[in-house]
């Protein structure tokens, strides 16, 4: 569904090398961290950034978090295709 919307960020790039971002994702784990802690303490709704922050963990601790926030759907396509096979 992804790659029909955007694809792009489904696909990532061609050569599906992330390197070099101006914005790391080990610096967006910082930032998804802070949205949640805002949102805690402003009384607002925290669910989406408390429940993508895990796949933002989850990608920097497989190695990608020098490289940029498009790494994370390395991730997203393990998750996917480990529920594929278990159905």
């Amino acid at each position: 569904m992804i790659t029909a919307i955007a694809p792009l960020l489904g696909e990532g790039h061609p050569d599906r090398s992330f390197r070099n971002p101006e914005s790391s994702l080990k610096t967006s784990v910082d930032s998804v961290e802070r949205l949640v802690q805002q949102a805690r303490e402003a009384g607002i709704n925290a669910e989406f950034p408390a429940n993508a922050l895990p796949f933002f963990a989850k990608a920097v601790e497989a190695g990608y978090g020098n490289e940029e926030v498009s790494a994370i759907f390395e991730v997203l396509r393990i998750s996917s295709a480990s529920k594929q096979s278990l159905a």
